[in-house]
């Protein structure tokens, strides 16, 4: 097909103007030979292509047709008691069949992230003898995360045990219930996301995966610590305690603070300087498409925005007032490092926004900190520290136990709460009221099931959640927050015209201050800008050539310096060639 082909190699057919006149380099030439064989093959066999997908898919109808006509007499699986080869007697589930979640709206290669089923039986051990046996849960799950096996002869989900083996607990198939419902013949399940040994490690089994199969009602909160024991003045780094948290002259390079004065001489100051009053906090969630925020984030004396979650042309669900972002290891690298650049966009820095930096080393937290001083002097930068970040953690563990004693879950993620999270957490302590907006990954209860994960498109989308991460877990806990008046948890509400998809945590005295505004006609129901941020098509085929040409002329600057650091190179190597010739 022409992938290795010689530098200036060319077929009588091929068009000389594809292979050499305007390609830069000897790769470019390649590709564009590649590329022309290619299209060259499909368009040659365009026919035998279509007519083999045609007799492809009749063959796969076919197969599922003879497949479902031909199954045996269907037999309710029962529970099974065998004795285990420990003295263990381990108990069998009838599982339902997972519940596929739908792929996004709007983007039909998107995937939303999907949750897995509930978790399995009890293995017989003491800290869960209390557990009783599971029937059969609706929980969506994870693509492969979930736990059944389906049985070829009755076409249901196979009873199955939990088995510990060498420390690590595992699903297992008896040869009795093979038998009976399979055939006799083997069942290979995939390992799951909860049978991993690092999973395994990092989440006990009795409290996070062996969840119980009868659910009750949400648990409460009695018994957890809803704010943070420790003091507003260590909430961030400042002169008075970096040292204290181990950023002193002791640590190494990577750790220590290398310009004390770039920190504040105290956090106290800093943070009751301010008057933080009712704070909004707005998620990522793509829950934020059916909604109409807009006035009642405005509303708001503090709105805090999650990493680089974008405000503009989106303003009509997330609103336009942003006063503090919180950022993650990762986004406090990518603002640095970029430049405030990324695939061409402008990565978000509202004017006299502050940047609360979380998780990330000194090192990335002080290149930040420069940077802006040398371009953006009017951005302030705050410092999180871990002991901050550590104190939300109980409260997002012992609810995460609750859930799964009352028969919640399990669910994907560590216990590793996420910098939303941390910040709500955080904001519980300064803040008169809190609401908080975009935070949820469940399915849409009698409304629209597929919508994208994240609310924007662009730099940082992503189709999934990362499991570092319980999302569920910490949609759960926010859910029962707001149950109790602890905060306010705003979330779309079916029917569409639900007053609370656009007056939720409105704080005007008039509630109807935040009733969104009529749409002109040439702006559609469906998208999410309001006439002052809307882009018309001249701007927008503007902005995208504006992007276009920075993306050029980044490349021509990567590309000059590539060739002066391989000049460079060449000199240094003669005359280290010069240095070694005898005299």
């Amino acid at each position: 097909m022409g992938f290795f082909v010689r530098k200036n190699y060319r077929p009588a057919r091929v068009p000389k103007k594809h292979v050499l006149s305007d390609s830069p380099s000897p790769r470019g030439r390649e590709f564009k030979f590649t590329r022309y064989a290619i299209v060259s093959w499909l368009k040659r066999n365009i026919l035998v292509l279509v007519l083999l997908l045609v007799a492809t898919r009749t063959a796969y109808i076919f197969s599922l047709h003879h497949r479902s006509s031909s199954t045996a007499i269907e037999h309710p699986a029962e529970a099974v008691s065998v004795e285990g080869s420990k003295g263990v007697e381990p108990l069998y589930l009838n599982r339902s069949t997972p519940e596929a979640v739908p792929r996004d709206a709007g983007e039909g290669k998107r995937e939303r992230r999907r949750r897995p089923s509930s978790s399995p039986s009890s293995s017989g051990s003491s800290s869960s003898s209390q557990r009783s046996k599971r029937s059969s849960p609706s929980s969506p799950v994870v693509g492969k995360e979930g736990f059944n096996v389906i049985s070829k002869v009755t076409g249901k989900p196979l009873p199955w045990k939990w088995e510990n083996h060498d420390g690590l607990w595992r699903r297992v198939y008896p040869q009795e219930v093979l038998d009976k419902y399979n055939g006799g013949e083997a069942a290979r399940p995939d390992i799951t996301w909860f049978e991993r040994r690092t999973v395994q490690d990092r989440l006990d089994f009795n409290k996070f995966i062996n969840c119980t199969e009868h659910r009750t009602a949400l648990p409460d909160l009695e018994g957890l610590n809803l704010k943070s024991k420790l003091e507003v003045n260590n909430f961030i780094v400042h002169q008075g305690n970096y040292e204290r948290l181990g950023k002193g002259e002791g640590m190494n390079r990577t750790d220590r603070v290398r310009n004390v004065e770039l920190l504040p001489p105290d956090g106290e100051s800093v943070l009751r300087s301010r008057h933080w009053g009712s704070c909004a906090i707005v998620g990522n969630s793509g829950h934020l498409h059916f909604t109409e925020y807009m006035k009642s984030i405005n509303s708001h004396d503090t709105v805090i925005r999650v990493n680089q979650a974008p405000a503009l042309r989106y303003w009509r669900r997330v609103g336009s007032k942003t006063t503090h972002r919180v950022l993650n290891r990762l986004w406090t690298r990518t603002y640095r490092n970029s430049r405030g650049m990324k695939k061409g966009e402008v990565l978000p820095v509202e004017q006299d926004l502050t940047f609360i930096v979380t998780r990330a080393n000194t090192q990335e937290y002080e290149l930040l900190q420069d940077y802006l001083a040398e371009t953006r002097p009017d951005v302030k930068l705050m410092y999180m520290s871990s002991r901050a970040t550590s104190m939300a953690q109980p409260l997002l563990a012992g609810y995460r136990e609750k859930l799964c004693e009352a028969g919640y879950g399990p669910y994907l993620g560590l216990n590793v709460p996420s910098s939303g999270y941390v910040m709500i957490y955080f904001l519980l302590s300064l803040c008169d009221a809190v609401s908080v907006y975009g935070f949820g990954v469940s399915p849409i209860n009698d409304g629209p099931q597929i919508y994208p994960y994240h609310y924007y498109k662009g730099v940082g989308m992503r189709k999934v959640g990362d499991p570092v991460h319980s999302f569920d877990s910490e949609e759960m806990l926010l859910k029962q927050l707001g149950k109790e008046d602890v905060l306010k948890f705003c979330m779309y509400k079916s029917p569409k015209d639900d007053p609370s998809n656009w007056s939720c945590g409105c704080r005007h005295p008039d509630i109807e201050d935040c009733r969104p505004d009529p749409l002109p006609e040439e702006i559609k129901d469906e998208e999410d800008c309001t006439p002052q941020d809307c882009e018309t098509r001249e701007e927008k085929q503007e902005r995208k050539s504006r992007l276009r040409k920075t993306q050029r002329k980044r490349t021509q600057e990567r590309e000059v310096r590539d060739q002066e650091r391989r000049r460079r190179r060449e000199r240094e190597r003669a005359a280290a060639s010069e240095d070694k010739e005898p005299v």
